[in-house]
């Protein structure tokens, strides 16, 4: 590596508020229980958000309270979304099914809430929500949406088995008062990939490039490694979604400040090879590049 490969500070940070979930989603890393990062702490701690949002209340100007766990597992999230809210937005995702009124005002709090509901009836929400109550899950979009109008979406994760009712619940996302997402797959367990896919183009990430699926994306024009900071509970820096198993750690804010690892040795590098037109190797795995 040559040259300087520092960056201005992240803009955006993205904590895993929670490691764990109750639903077991065939598509999800959680859902798959196929995290095995060593799991010490499986909910973020509170010293360590403390530590984190007094280094970045300064720089950092959007949160993402939400990666790969459900986010209202944690005990003191309220706590989390009020102390945020001091420097920055919040965007926070759920499965809807723990909302109720002993959570839903700090909640509402939040600037973007979406809430993913993957079918309009039991069975076919179920499919790939297993383990979910669809009507607890409508009933805790619907309370969020009476406590905070206009910040709400409903994220709708389109397979094959769904996309017949994606106009009938634009519909009763009107009659709710809630945004309405049509969602693309990520796939992950690629068993499933024929069986699932979306059959329109537009409801797929993928195509079918030598009799496989790949995804269309062009990862060198990523800016994650500029914009967006990753941490996990064990304080292990990432920086991407997909790493769900943390295989690209950067360094670890437990050890070191947010920044030190930002510009750090293991991000130089991976700005340098980026720039250069080079993937690493968690982009080559994930991201491939359309034919």
């Amino acid at each position: 590596m040559t040259g300087n490969y520092t960056s201005d500070p992240p803009r955006q940070l993205v904590l895993e508020v929670a490691s764990v979930c109750n639903l077991r989603c065939p598509q999800c890393w959680i859902g798959l229980r196929w995290i095995d990062r060593g799991l010490e702490s499986k909910f973020f701690p509170m010293d360590l958000f403390e530590k984190l949002c007094n280094e970045v209340s300064g720089f950092v100007k959007h949160v993402y309270l939400h990666l790969w766990g459900e986010p209202t597992l944690h005990p003191q999230l309220g706590e989390m979304i009020k102390r945020v809210k001091q420097f920055a937005t919040i965007d926070l995702a759920t499965h809807g099914l723990f909302i109720d009124e002993s959570n839903v005002d700090d909640l509402a709090l939040c600037d973007t809430l979406s809430v993913s509901i993957d079918g309009i009836d039991q069975k076919t929400y179920g499919e790939y929500r297993v383990g979910g109550q669809l009507d607890k899950a409508m009933a805790g979009m619907k309370l969020l949406a009476a406590k905070a109008p206009g910040k709400v979406n409903w994220t709708f994760v389109v397979f094959k088995n769904n996309e017949h009712q994606i106009e009938a619940a634009k519909l009763l996302a009107q009659e709710i008062g809630v945004n309405f997402g049509d969602k693309p797959p990520l796939f992950w367990n690629m068993d499933r990939m024929n069986s699932d896919m979306p059959t329109q183009e537009k409801h797929r990430r993928y195509r079918i490039v030598d009799g496989e699926w790949k995804l269309k994306a062009d990862p060198l024009s990523c800016r994650e490694f500029w914009e967006t900071v990753y941490v996990l509970p064990s304080g292990d820096v990432l920086t991407c979604c997909y790493d769900g198993n943390a295989e690209w750690v950067m360094g670890n804010v437990k050890e070191s400040s947010l920044l030190d690892v930002w510009n750090g040795e293991n991000y130089q590098a991976a700005r340098a090879k980026h720039s250069g037109g080079t993937l690493n190797g968690m982009c080559q795995d994930f991201c491939q590049l359309p034919a």
